[in-house]
């Protein structure tokens, strides 16, 4: 070997070394972020979700706030009004729901996968 190969070798020995020290410190401190593998259980029946994750169609007129919330860009404030909304009038298309402030063409482009208006059928 000449003396080109045997640098560009030992160099990269040095930055392998160097690469495994750098990530075995970080693993033994203790606040090192682990991936979490933590699995949401049901207790007492209760279907399990996780926030903007629907667990099946949503129908705007019959869900109550917390389940309006599962969907994506509805928070608390955003799933009351839509409870007052339709209590005055019922939604009966996708489109009703930009009455209710807060509810623009973006979030309810996000929503729509998940909105169903009648028993059995999606939006």
């Amino acid at each position: 070997m000449n003396r080109d190969k045997l640098t560009r070798l030992f160099a990269f020995l040095a930055m392998t070394l160097a690469g495994f020290y750098l990530l075995l410190s970080l693993w033994a401190q203790p606040d090192f972020p682990l991936p979490s593998f933590q699995v949401p259980v049901a207790v007492d029946g209760e279907p399990v979700t996780q926030p903007g994750k629907p667990i099946g169609p949503v129908n705007p007129n019959t869900a109550s706030p917390e389940e309006l919330e599962t969907l994506p860009g509805i928070g608390p404030v955003l799933a009351q009004r839509i409870v007052d909304a339709r209590q005055s009038i019922p939604f009966t298309a996708p489109e009703d729901l930009l009455q209710v402030e807060g509810i623009g063409e973006k979030t309810l482009e996000k929503i729509l996968p998940y909105l169903v208006f009648s028993e059995g059928e999606g939006a």
